[in-house]
């Protein structure tokens, strides 16, 4: 196992500008600035949303053409009983009697059982479709949150990301399972009103037309507004999501800091943005009622006068005349049902632009599972060859690294913060976007993600992927970048100090690592992180529920969890970065490492060839579950804690974004250098060894 670098020092140090990390700066007292907004996910144009759409619509063509021709032969059916009337009321009128009347009731009666049963029909049709169009956009939107690397969405801020595939998704949803059939059903009945209406007498068509100007300018001045007002108000409502998550993950720090009266601030700012954008549109929605009103007057009123002076001329009967205008008039509830569905309709497309932006940031496709034929059945050695990475503003993070790590052997990387220890191990894992791997991931094995300090948040939040970078990442002898997503994914595993515990059964949450993992194995990774008592005391074992709604595991059990997903995955290659960090035992004053107590679990000492080191030393609980979760794999640890490094098989000492110490714990303290400062102000003690 070797290690070397480039150039070192420089600006590779100094952690990208996104990190809490990077160093403070006196500044002149002033006035604060007003901060930059961050960038968003893109939102997609209307017609690139309506195309999308028709698409997804498409891929059941005969569900969409039954529920459009099945509303049709409905509303045609409505408008018998009405023409029965007509028949009805000219009988009247003429003194023809009675004899006709049964079969009109018959006739009539027939047809408001036809419309009943194709009404549910079509009814039935159109809930299947719009149920289907929503799961495709809800699949897909999870899938491209799920393709995006973890920078972008650190980038975008989790309060974007997370509202698109949550609220937005809510909204399309509501609006879809009421606007659509409203504004479908209503078409239809106003479409076939009017072709009544012309089927009595073409004048009387074209008087009831006169509304439609009316009409048109209110939707017009209407839709002209509303719809950047429903987009500003979705984005609104996200910025308040971000900073009630912002502030409910950070609570400790908020309220050790002072800053509770300020978090409130930003968050009631946000929340009245987005109470007077709802005001604003909703005054739109009233001017468009106001329309409305005077449409269906002049339509009414001109139908009326029309209607009369073509009676007193002898061109329609009264039965005319009444079939008119009572068909005129139904029209007045679908018109004004499509024009009040249309305030839920604008939200809703509002959202639908959102998810599809969403959605096209990545293509929107699942991510291909992973063969598990095409993983490597034996341990893999993994090469990096002159790896550098630049951030987008130009800061270095990583200049020439060298790495080898020999198959089923473990390399500890230390280093200071801003070390660009991370950075590589992001790089590595497919988490950091580089030449190196493509653009593919690695499998999520530790899911949430949150801010870290200096370089080693890089790992959970990467910088963009317009940062530069150069070099080769091989694995087993083949190199990431030629390699698809799922077979990068099925080589390299993560867990890393941002653990999660998925809401479901514990099996369900073991398995997001392997799907084909048999209870045994999920029982046997349990154990091996030192989690059996804890199984033992579930009350159903591995299907209780844990994480939201069921068990709510403590911190050092939930990064046990994550540590038990790596031994369940069947990825040859780990990369952990502070995957102990829940540990809460303090490093020895004696130069041993931390350990729980005296009789702390033991691990012997690897070695590359020979004896180093005490081949008994101690380590923390959680350090002995990481060991066990990557025996017999190749694994490369971030140890922020150096206890971490003392069990690993080689340690890589990095600075400046360059590799400038590499060996064992023992040659490394010996030879007094960076590590040797790195563990004397860890352990406490100034130049002691062990």
């Amino acid at each position: 196992m070797t290690g070397g670098s480039g150039q070192g020092g420089g600006s590779g140090s100094t952690p990208p500008p996104s990190s809490p990390g990077a160093s403070a700066q006196a500044v002149a007292p002033g006035p604060a600035a007003a901060p930059a907004a961050p960038p968003r996910v893109p939102t997609a144009g209307a017609g690139t949303a309506a195309a999308d759409l028709l698409r997804t619509v498409g891929r059941w063509p005969g569900t969409a053409l039954a529920a459009v021709v099945l509303s049709f032969v409905g509303a045609a059916l409505s408008l018998v009983p009405v023409l029965m009337l007509r028949d009805v009321v000219d009988a009247v009128a003429t003194g023809a009697g009675t004899d006709q009347l049964p079969r009109i009731l018959v006739l009539a009666l027939a047809a408001v059982l036809g419309v009943g049963l194709v009404a549910a029909a079509a009814e039935t049709a159109l809930g299947t479709l719009i149920a289907r169009v929503l799961a495709d956009l809800r699949e897909r939107a999870v899938a491209s949150v799920l393709r995006l690397p973890t920078g972008e969405i650190e980038r975008f801020g989790r309060g974007d990301v997370i509202g698109r595939v949550g609220a937005d998704v809510a909204v399309l949803v509501s609006g879809a399972r009421t606007a659509v059939p409203a504004i479908l059903s209503a078409l239809v009945l106003v479409v076939t009103a009017s072709g009544g209406i012309a089927g009595l007498d073409w004048r009387l068509s074209l008087a009831g037309l006169l509304s439609l100007p009316c009409y048109v300018v209110a939707l017009r001045l209407y839709l002209g507004h509303s719809g950047p007002l429903y987009r500003q108000q979705r984005a609104h409502e996200a910025t308040v999501l971000g900073s009630l998550m912002s502030s409910v993950d950070g609570l400790g720090t908020v309220r050790s800091h002072g800053l509770v009266d300020h978090r409130r601030s930003l968050t009631t700012r946000a929340a009245a943005d987005s109470r007077d954008t709802s005001v604003a549109a909703f005054r739109r929605f009233s001017r468009l009622v106001a329309g409305e009103n005077l449409a269906e007057f002049t339509g009414l009123a001109a139908l009326t006068v029309v209607g009369w002076l073509l009676l007193r001329a002898g061109h329609v009967t009264i039965g005319d005349v009444t079939a008119a205008t009572i068909l005129f008039h139904r029209q007045f509830v679908p018109v004004g049902q499509i024009l009040f569905s249309f305030d839920e309709a604008q939200r809703s497309g509002a959202a639908l632009t959102r998810i599809i932006g969403l959605i096209r940031l990545t293509g929107g496709d699942a991510p291909a599972s992973v063969d598990p034929h095409r993983l490597p059945t034996a341990p893999v050695d993994v090469e990096v060859r002159g790896l550098r990475h630049t951030y987008p503003d130009g800061r270095r993070a990583v200049g020439g690294v060298d790495l080898h790590i020999p198959a089923g052997r473990t390399l500890a990387v230390v280093g200071g913060s801003g070390a660009g220890k991370s950075t590589v191990a992001g790089i590595i894992a497919g988490t950091v976007p580089h030449p190196a791997t493509g653009t593919g991931g690695a499998t999520a094995v530790a899911v949430r993600t949150g801010p870290g300090q200096g370089d080693d948040a890089a790992l959970s939040a990467g910088p963009a992927p317009t940062a530069a970078g150069d070099g080769t990442v091989t694995v087993g002898g083949r190199s990431l970048r030629d390699l698809d997503a799922a077979a990068r994914r099925g080589l390299v595993c993560v867990a890393s100090q941002d653990t999660h515990v998925f809401a479901g059964t514990l099996r369900d949450d073991l398995r997001l690592a392997d799907p084909r993992a048999d209870d045994a194995t999920l029982t046997a990774a349990l154990h091996a992180v030192g989690l059996g008592p804890w199984l033992a005391a579930l009350p159903d074992g591995l299907d209780t529920a844990v994480g939201e709604g069921g068990v709510e595991p403590d911190g050092a059990t939930v990064q046990r969890l994550s540590l038990a997903r790596i031994a369940v995955s069947p990825a040859p290659v780990v990369v952990l970065d502070e995957s102990t960090a829940e540990d809460d035992a303090a490093p020895a004053p004696t130069g041993a490492v931390a350990g729980a107590g005296a009789g702390g679990p033991t691990v012997p000492h690897p070695d590359a060839g020979g004896a180093r080191g005490d081949r008994n030393t101690p380590v923390v609980p959680l350090e002995a579950a990481a060991v066990a979760a990557v025996r017999g794999r190749t694994a490369l640890i971030i140890a922020h804690r150096l206890s971490q490094a003392v069990t690993a098989d080689e340690i890589a000492v990095m600075d400046g974004g360059t590799v400038v110490e590499h060996g064992h714990h023992v040659d490394l303290l010996a030879a007094g250098g960076r590590y040797a400062d790195l563990w004397a102000a860890w352990s406490g003690t100034e130049g002691e060894q062990c």
